[in-house]
Order: structure tokens, then sequence, then C-alpha cells
């Protein structure tokens, strides 16, 4: 057997059958495959060429949409949102999202609420079996208590989450409607 050059050197015997570390971009490209893949709910792990849940944000608040479309874009689902109310019926239509988050009251011209909006997606045979977890900062806003229930007539929702919430709550939520389809 043949001795390493670094054994000739008065260095420590090298064992050649030790395998190299794999190279830095590789670790970093699989750790973020690890990560996204971990980060996805339960229904959804698996191969990673599953494909994502989708999930339609609608609420004018910009910085909101911001907020919410990383945050759920981090754990693995797929994002669209409207900031307007009308458009909301039109994207869900073309996008065929797998659930919608919806604002309660919106700002600027007249238009529907999104209680109409909810009522609306219920009616719509094309779109009607699409969830709706309904986002209300009514409390903060009127600053009284209100109650919001689900209705099947008044309001056709699965959820409601008042805002602010914390990013736990609406990720629990998300995947307690997706779950029970």
């Amino acid at each position: 057997m043949e001795q390493s050059p670094a054994r000739d050197e008065g260095c420590l015997p090298v064992d050649d059958s030790v395998e190299k570390p794999p190279e830095p971009a590789t670790l970093l490209k699989e750790g973020e495959a690890f990560l996204v893949e971990a980060g996805k709910p339960k229904k959804e792990r698996g191969t990673m060429s599953e494909e994502k849940r989708h999930i339609l944000v609608v609420d004018d608040d910009v910085q909101l949409v911001d907020s919410v479309t990383t945050l759920l874009e981090s754990v693995g689902y797929s994002v669209s949102y409207a900031y307007h109310p009308e458009k909301a019926l039109d994207l869900a239509k073309e996008t065929r999202p797998d659930l919608i988050l919806l604002d309660i009251m919106f700002a600027g011209p007249p238009g529907p609420d999104g209680v109409e909006v909810s009522r609306q997606i219920h009616r719509d045979p094309e779109i009607q079996d699409i969830p709706v977890i309904m986002l209300s900062g009514v409390k903060k806003v009127l600053d009284m208590p209100v109650h919001l229930a689900h209705d099947e007539d008044y309001m056709p929702v699965k959820a409601f989450l008042e805002k602010p919430f914390e990013p736990e709550q609406l990720l629990a939520e998300v995947e307690k409607v997706l779950g029970s389809l």
C-alpha cells in the first residue's frame, strides 16, 4: 500500500475512503428544499414535485397582502391577490384557488364588501366550492364587541380571523380549512 504524501510530510494520516463534504452550494440547495418541504402543511408534505395549494388573498391593505403572501409562500403555498373586492370573483374563476382569504371592509368607492363577495362566491356554481376565511378588523375599527359567526345564508365562510392576527393563527386556520377538504 502506498503512503499518502501527507504521511510523508509528518501530517496525520489521511483516510482516502472518507467522502469529501459536499460543496456549499449543494448544501444550501438541499437545505432550502428541506425547509420548504418541512414548512408545508402536513397534507402537502411528500415529494417536491407535488403541486402547490393555491390561496387567493383579497384585501385593500397592501402591507397585509404583502405580509400574508410572504408568509404563505414561505411555507409552500402559491398565492395570488386582489386589492379590490370586484376583482375577487374574476380572479377566483381564473385561478381556481383552494382557499380565499377575504377582508370584510374595503375602503374606496362604493362597492361590495367582503360579506357580499362571500355570498356571491357561495351563489356562483363555478366557484361555490372554494372555502373562504374572512379577515376582519371590525372590532378594532368599531371599538366595540362584535361577534362574527358562520351563517350559510348571511355569511357563508369557513372561519373568521380578527385583525391583527399572529402568523401562527393564520397558518393554523388555513391548514385546518384545507385539511377538511
